[in-house]
């Protein structure tokens, strides 16, 4: 929580102090978050990825044909892009968010 500055000269310095290293910590917090949830959506779809992969090689069923590869890779990259744009978008609010508290 940011505190209130002093009326007096000496506090105001310190406070200041204070309250940019608690906006520095709280912004990193903010953008460890940020790195975390990429990682785990990264990881989620690298892992569908592998899944579809393997399900397609394991499959006894007639190949498919080189139009529904194409399909289907460009729905993958589709999500991806989605879950990207989101995920840009949910870390531009919260850097808003924070710019306005510290406004």
């Amino acid at each position: 929580m940011i505190k209130k500055l002093s009326s007096s000269d000496n506090n105001l310095t310190n406070d200041f102090v204070d309250n940019s290293e608690r906006v520095l910590k709280d912004t990193v917090k903010i953008l460890q978050t940020c790195m975390a949830t990429i990682t785990v959506a990264k990881t989620d779809t690298e892992n569908k990825q592998k899944q579809i992969s393997t399900e397609q090689t394991t499959t006894k069923e007639t190949p498919k044909n080189d139009n529904q590869l194409i399909q289907q890779k460009e729905l993958i990259i589709e999500d991806l892009n989605n879950k990207y744009q989101q995920l840009t978008q949910l870390v531009e609010q919260k850097n808003k968010k924070h710019e306005e508290e510290l406004a």
